[in-house]
């Protein structure tokens, strides 16, 4: 059986953390554009939902590399 690594997942997840903060720190307009503009919802959240939905397709697509993982 292929062992697979779900470290490469985690680095993934990390990576797009990473990336993000860095957008918004070197691109002012995209942190002005979350802030919340009284409405009832927020884009912060929204944003999380966002790393939340990431994981869940690294996740679903670990499950399927090892479902399918010759034997």
């Amino acid at each position: 059986m292929t062992e697979t690594n779900p470290l490469i997942a985690l680095v993934a997840y990390l990576l797009a953390i990473a990336t993000s903060a860095l957008l918004l720190r070197a691109v002012p307009k995209i942190a002005r554009h979350l802030q919340h503009s009284g409405e009832s919802r927020y884009a912060s959240i929204d944003g999380l939902r966002g790393y939340l939905a990431f994981g869940v397709f690294i996740h679903h697509s670990i499950i399927t590399w090892i479902f399918c993982a010759p034997v």
